[in-house]
């Protein structure tokens, strides 16, 4: 009977009763806040209120900022280690702290050479030696230069005094300019009362051919050329010529040539001008002085008998002072005239007479002063 019975099968749990499952909800959407109901003058307000406290948040980083900048300018400053004779001190601006230096008084490297400082001791002072033995040396301390003054009780050559009997410019270049101002028509020489160059003219011209070139104003049918003669060089006149140099203001002046007559005759012509001119007539039979007033009124004043040979050089001096004209022939006066009716000033020249030959040279016009 047993066997027979049903048989509970014993590995199976009896089965629990589940709850009735509800259903799935959507998920819920987000609502939009409702519209706010605060008045628009209240809500312009608090737009307002924000504004200001951005700005003071902001006005305090700046303010911080500043300050934080100027405690590193100040400790930049404070650290900076003053130079001898500075004293540093830190100066507030804006911009912060600066150094500002001063120097100190009576301090040697201040650069100022003071009162209690001299060179080399202190380099604030200056080298005053010029190393001329004849100044003496010192600083002014009130100018702040040198001082280097002649020693003038003494003869030294240095002192810039050009010492009378002692020095010379070739002795003593320092003291004595050299006063030879390459100018043949003057006399150079010192004052050694004014310490000054004297360049006194003491001749109108000059002219001894060597350079083959003279400015002479000519005319006539002859010739004039510059001539290699005996290893000089000489003026040489051939034929009818006449020639003339200098300006009409020349007026007392002792002229001066050398003249050979090689054939013939000639004139020396002086104080020629646009007025007139005389003429000292010179050939074998002798000397004359005569005065032409232009065009064409000529007078003999002065005729002398004399030898003048040729191919023999002559020096001629004719002075002309005044109204009175000398003549000399190698130092030996020929012709002394005052004449009445006087040419007071002009050139001077030469004048080749017809079928003549004559050598010029060595002319000067030395000034006859008044």
């Amino acid at each position: 009977m047993e066997d027979n019975a049903p048989q509970i099968p014993t590995s199976q749990e009896a089965p629990t009763p589940q709850a009735p499952q509800t259903p799935q909800q959507p998920p819920a959407v987000p609502q939009a806040p409702p519209e706010s109901t605060l008045p628009p003058k209240f809500k312009k307000g608090l737009k307002t209120k924000k504004s200001v406290i951005y700005l003071i948040f902001l006005s305090v980083l700046i303010i911080m900022a500043y300050i934080i900048f100027i405690a590193i300018t100040y400790s930049n400053c404070s650290k900076i280690t003053p130079e001898a004779c500075e004293v540093n001190k830190c100066g507030f601006s804006l911009s912060g702290f600066n150094l500002i230096s001063d120097m100190k008084d009576d301090c040697c490297g201040n650069e100022i050479c003071e009162v209690s400082e001299v060179y080399p001791e202190c380099m604030d002072c200056p080298n005053c030696d010029d190393e001329n033995k004849c100044t003496l040396d010192s600083h002014d301390y009130n100018k702040r230069e040198c001082v280097n003054k002649p020693i003038l009780d003494v003869v030294c050559c240095g002192n810039t005094l050009c010492e009378e009997g002692y020095e010379t410019s070739s002795d003593c270049s320092k003291d004595c300019p050299n006063c030879d101002d390459n100018n043949r028509l003057t006399a150079d020489s010192f004052n050694y009362k004014t310490q000054k160059c004297e360049n006194i003219v003491t001749h109108y011209f000059i002219e001894d051919f060597e350079e083959e070139s003279v400015n002479w104003q000519s005319g006539g049918e002859g010739s004039w050329e510059v001539y290699k003669y005996d290893g000089n060089y000489v003026l040489k006149g051939i034929g009818y010529k006449w020639n003339n140099v200098g300006n009409n203001k020349w007026d007392d002046y002792n002229f001066e040539s050398k003249i050979k007559l090689i054939k013939g005759g000639m004139h020396i012509i002086h104080r020629v001008s646009d007025v007139g001119r005389y003429f000292i007539g010179i050939s074998e039979n002798g000397l004359s002085l005569g005065r032409t007033i232009f065009p064409n009124a000529h007078t003999r004043l002065e005729d002398v008998d004399t030898s003048m040979s040729l191919n023999t050089w002559y020096t001629i001096n004719i002075v002309g002072k005044g109204s009175n004209i000398k003549v000399y022939v190698d130092n030996k006066l020929m012709i002394d005239h005052t004449d009445i009716e006087p040419l007071y000033s002009g050139r001077i020249g030469f004048e080749i007479l017809q079928n003549s030959e004559v050598y010029v040279d060595n002319v000067e016009l030395k000034v006859i002063a008044n």
